[in-house]
């Protein structure tokens, strides 16, 4: 069940607002944070203004505030970011090293390296950016122990 909007009554609502939530149905949580802003500002008289505040205030104690696709757009714009695989030919086809934001799609013959070579830009990624790396593995050949294994040289556990 979700909590009731009485429980933020001291910390995010006053007693008016709460009342004049409550007379349209607004008694939850999820009533809140769901509702047409411009609906209950038209029906309760409490502005949009005040009304996207409490909204605010509620999931900031609630819940974790959503991130919009520009902002995390913008986020990617302003952290980009080259990361070198380390090997000068590789890097010249990749226009210095993989780059942050791209994807990158590696191809070829059968035991050619690809693999090994994802896993290491993988490692490289999480080493020189500190950053989370997405694998997509489509052949089912990720191997955790190899990727321990590269890792285990640079992080020594003792």
């Amino acid at each position: 069940a979700m909590p009731l909007l009485k429980a933020y009554q001291s910390l995010a609502l006053s007693d008016e607002i709460l009342h004049l939530l409550s007379s349209v149905q607004i008694k939850t949580v999820e009533d809140l944070l769901c509702c047409d802003v411009g609906a209950v500002s038209s029906r309760t008289g409490i502005s949009v203004e005040v009304i996207e505040a409490v909204k605010t205030d509620v999931s900031k104690i609630y819940t974790s505030i959503p991130e919009n696709a520009l902002h995390l757009f913008h986020d990617m714009l302003t952290s980009e970011f080259v990361i070198s695989s380390g090997v000068l030919p590789v890097d010249e086809l990749l226009e210095g090293g993989l780059h942050s934001g791209e994807w990158t799609e590696v191809i070829g013959l059968p035991a050619t390296g690809k693999t090994q070579i994802c896993m290491h830009m993988a490692v490289m990624a999480v080493v020189q950016a500190k950053n989370t790396v997405i694998y997509i593995d489509s052949s089912n050949s990720f191997s955790p122990d190899r990727i321990v294994q590269m890792l285990s040289p640079l992080f020594p556990l003792h």
